[in-house]
């Protein structure tokens, strides 16, 4: 394709501006005028018939014209038209994958995403609230939270939106006190463990123990299970998986995540409102399905996880 060419000469910001337009499009879509389109990005009709015609010699799209019922794309190449806006590699960020379902969740993703030409890579980070600001900050195109998480941060009138969810128990599973097996969960002086980076732990941490004086200690996430087994701490509010069943020195009870519709077990994709380009690349080409079963596969041992 020598396309780069045509970038480098007088049409090139129109022909990449309309590949992201086409992009946002889908087959048997009607197109808007000639006229609308140069009024739109301020150009000449001829700028943008020129602009379309490279796109339909390089078979990136193609139209149909009905007459008086306007043009309609009959083809789109997603992976040439998302080349052409610019975006040369794709970066999401999410939790540490130290448990079976976010590696589940990470394998998932990566594989659906190989869909695309453009590269796709993953980074970890501990605490919604770092995951958000690093976003905000366009340092990652999308991030993975609890719905917990994201309906705060969207009650609280943050510039970002949910695209994508996968359900009850995606994220984590039931939430529970975490502690050793001869310790008191009833005593005056529990120290509880807690990490003010994740909305979640501390929104169920402080509900769960609201009547009570405890003793609070921050320490990140990551850290907890080995802070109790250590005797840093007597507790800790965890996500009750496959580690903590099986780990002989500790003991839990479960919580109620019903208080909050079990939104902080449900994994969601949110990205900033203003990206539309990274939102439809999401739409379409992310299969939540696809990732549902790889997360299953994962956790069941019938993949190795990779991401």
């Amino acid at each position: 394709m020598d396309i780069k060419k045509s970038l480098m000469q007088k049409n090139g910001i129109i022909v990449m501006a309309l590949a992201e337009e086409f992009f946002s499009k889908n087959i048997g879509d009607r197109i808007d005028t000639v006229g609308s389109i140069s009024e739109k990005y301020e150009t000449s009709r001829g700028t943008v018939q020129t602009a379309i015609k490279i796109l339909q010699e390089q078979n990136l799209i193609a139209i149909e014209s009905r007459g008086h019922l306007g043009s309609f794309i009959t083809h789109l190449d997603y992976n040439a038209l998302i080349a052409l806006t610019g975006i040369d590699n794709i970066v999401g960020v999410m939790p540490l994958p130290y448990s079976k379902k976010y590696e589940g969740l990470a394998t998932g993703i990566s594989e659906t995403m190989k869909n695309m030409d453009i590269p796709f890579n993953f980074a970890f980070m501990r605490g919604g609230n770092n995951r958000l600001e690093s976003l905000m900050r366009n340092r990652y195109d999308f991030a993975i939270t609890s719905m917990f998480t994201a309906k705060h941060y969207i009650d609280e009138e943050e510039d970002i939106e949910i695209v994508t969810s996968f359900g009850k128990n995606t994220y984590v599973d039931n939430h529970g006190l975490i502690f050793r097996r001869e310790t008191d969960i009833k005593k005056d002086d529990f120290k509880v463990g807690i990490d003010y980076s994740s909305k979640d732990q501390v929104k169920l941490t402080l509900n769960y123990f609201n009547e009570r004086k405890v003793q609070l200690v921050s320490l990140k996430y990551n850290q907890l299970i080995n802070s109790i087994e250590n005797k840093e701490i007597d507790g800790a509010i965890w996500t009750i998986d496959e580690n903590i069943k099986s780990n002989e020195n500790l003991n839990y009870v479960l919580i109620s995540d019903n208080i909050y519709n079990m939104d902080d077990t449900e994994a969601v994709i949110i990205i900033k409102k203003d990206n539309k380009l990274i939102k439809e690349l999401i739409n379409k080409f992310l299969d939540a399905n696809m990732v549902l079963e790889k997360q299953r596969q994962v956790i069941a041992g019938e993949i190795i996880p990779q991401y």
